[in-house]
């Protein structure tokens, strides 16, 4: 692969890590409107992690022409950290109002 296509898939996988991060949020706000949250949470876990995988595979297969190479692991690794670090807390909070929830940190 040449450098351009490299650094596309890179942004690409950042950016995959960066819904991943958005969903597993998300799907943790909707476990805790369940009565039963911790077997919701289990559930939601559960499909998260399917869905992880799925997506990496299918990133794995059209972006990375069906090799797992380090950058793109990187580049996931990278926006889903960039995502935690920098953003999950608002998008919490804003998610959690409109769901009519208390989100506390």
């Amino acid at each position: 692969m040449d450098l351009l296509r490299q650094t596309n898939t890179f942004i690409f996988a950042a950016v995959f890590g960066l819904l991943m991060g958005v969903m597993f949020d998300l799907l943790t706000l909707t476990a805790r409107m369940f009565r039963r949250k911790k077997a919701a949470l289990y559930i939601f876990d559960g499909i998260y992690c399917i869905l992880c995988l799925v997506g990496s595979v299918l990133l794995l297969l059209i972006e990375g022409t069906g090799r797992l190479e380090s950058y793109i692991l990187l580049g996931a690794v990278l926006g889903a950290v960039l995502y935690f670090v920098s953003i999950s807390s608002p998008v919490k909070q804003y998610f959690a109002k409109k769901r009519a929830l208390k989100y506390k940190k």
